[in-house]
């Protein structure tokens, strides 16, 4: 009798290990998954949600230097309305899927299938978030002229290059400053146009 109860315990103890193996892989899984989400810039995380950010600020910043006409800037800031609802409904859906996911693994009984699909769903939608934010970059590089574009490109280059051999010139009151484009150094709000290529 003692030897049938020790098999049964002995059969139970074997399913919740599978079970803490599954849900250790899964887990394991979506963590790797998160980290090489959006490829990586020298190991670190290449969020392109910020980098869209940055680059939209900094164009509106320099508006007047850039001569943007009064169009490009409503094409921007359209732009701009139009990625952050884009991003919010595919985050607001990842979220949600990932409680239903953890709901899911936290089941007695685990559905594999169900829980597979809601995973491939969880990544569809990152898939949308990573799409909608390259086409926005996309987009607003092509809001601007060529002119302006290499009028952008300089504004950095000449700040880069004033900060890389430490001249000052990037500070309150310095040409660079007075140009606007100091203070968008010092913030760091404006990333290269051709960044990640």
């Amino acid at each position: 009798m003692g030897n049938i109860e020790e098999r049964k315990k002995g059969g139970i103890m074997n399913k919740k290990k599978i079970v803490v193996g599954l849900m250790i892989v899964v887990f394991s899984c979506a963590l790797v998954g998160n980290s090489f989400a959006f490829g990586g810039m020298k190991g670190k995380h290449y969020d392109l949600k910020k980098k869209l950010s940055k680059k939209i600020k900094c164009i509106l910043q320099m508006e007047e230097k850039l001569e943007l006409n009064e169009k490009q800037v409503n094409k921007i800031k359209a732009l701009e309305l139009e990625a952050k609802k884009e991003i919010i409904r595919a985050e607001a859906e990842i979220e949600i899927l990932g409680l239903d996911i953890k709901t899911k693994l936290h089941e007695d009984k685990i559905n594999v299938k169900e829980v597979n699909k809601l995973i491939d769903e969880k990544y569809e939608f990152k898939k949308k978030k990573a799409k909608t934010l390259v086409n926005g970059i996309a987009k607003l590089k092509a809001v601007l002229t060529k002119e302006q574009t290499q009028k952008l490109k300089e504004y950095w280059k000449e700040c880069k290059k004033q900060k890389k051999s430490g001249m000052a010139d990037c500070k309150p009151g310095s040409r660079m400053w007075d140009s606007g484009y100091g203070q968008m150094m010092k913030d760091k709000m404006c990333p290269p146009l051709n960044a990640g290529k």
